[in-house]
């Protein structure tokens, strides 16, 4: 099958003919939300779009399986950088295996989410606060010493316990 055009195949044999290059790709990169159906949609998206693109690379079948790989890898590493990015953190499951996924646990500090609330609940605090006295918000946050800390303090709890309500 070597130099055997492909263009008179259908595309269910088409596809039959690129699987073992997704199964291997599906091996090597991991995207959390997919299942073994979504892995099998975009191949055939992909597949479809380099068809329709590149229609030459079907008279040659070596062509056609290089560009197939090519499209559907460059595809997986947009997926995975989507899926990495700092911004987008919010659309990752809310659990995940830990066994599974033991070496992309999570850095120290807060997730993403209770840093939004978090900085949310300060631009209040700081809302209520008259101008001369905001500027002790910045001087909480980076843990530096000064007077009326544990009254700012109590009042952020205070607006804190509010909001629970």
């Amino acid at each position: 099958m070597e130099n055997y055009p492909l263009n008179q195949l259908s595309f269910e044999s088409l596809y039959q003919c690129v699987k073992p290059i997704v199964f291997k790709l599906r091996r090597q990169y991991h995207i959390q939300l997919w299942e073994s159906s979504d892995w099998e949609q975009e191949a055939m998206i992909c597949l479809f779009r380099l068809i329709d693109d590149k229609p030459d690379c079907l008279r040659e079948a070596r062509l056609f399986f290089a560009c197939f790989k090519t499209k559907f890898s460059n595809y997986l590493k947009d997926v995975l950088r989507s899926q990495e990015s700092h911004k987008r953190r919010l659309n990752r499951l809310p659990y995940e295996e830990v066994s599974t996924l033991s070496h992309a646990i999570a850095q120290k500090g807060l997730a993403l989410d209770e840093k939004v609330v978090l900085f949310d609940q300060l631009d209040r605090l700081r809302a209520t606060l008259p101008e001369s006295e905001q500027y002790k918000v910045g001087l909480l946050v980076s843990g530096k010493p000064f007077k009326g800390r544990q009254a700012l303090l109590r009042q952020f709890r205070q607006l804190w316990l509010e909001d629970g309500k």
